[in-house]
């Protein structure tokens, strides 16, 4: 699957990579760093290109969250719903 190595949020450049095993030893399918301006994602979702655009967007999402400053403002609990949210409204998008 072909996907964007990087992307710029609010003028910062994420490195976009995939990882094996993120799921296993994260119990996450998908993690935002703000700090490196990276976002990993578990390899295994590259065989479900749905799985793996809503992960992509949920991560872009939370590099919005932090970029912006939201993030700050936000408990974790509303900062997940957040990137839910963010991603299910660019997958929705054609």
């Amino acid at each position: 699957m072909k996907f964007a190595k990087t992307i710029k949020v609010l003028g910062e450049v994420y490195k976009v990579s995939l990882v094996e095993g993120l799921i296993e030893s994260e119990q996450a399918e998908g993690l935002c760093c703000p700090n490196s301006y990276t976002i990993s994602i578990d390899s295994s979702l590259v065989d479900s290109p749905r799985a793996f655009l809503k992960c992509y967007w949920h991560e872009v999402g939370h590099a919005f969250a932090f970029e912006s400053g939201l993030h700050d403002s936000l408990s974790p609990q509303a900062c997940e719903m957040f990137a839910q949210a963010f991603s299910n409204f660019i997958c929705k998008l054609k």
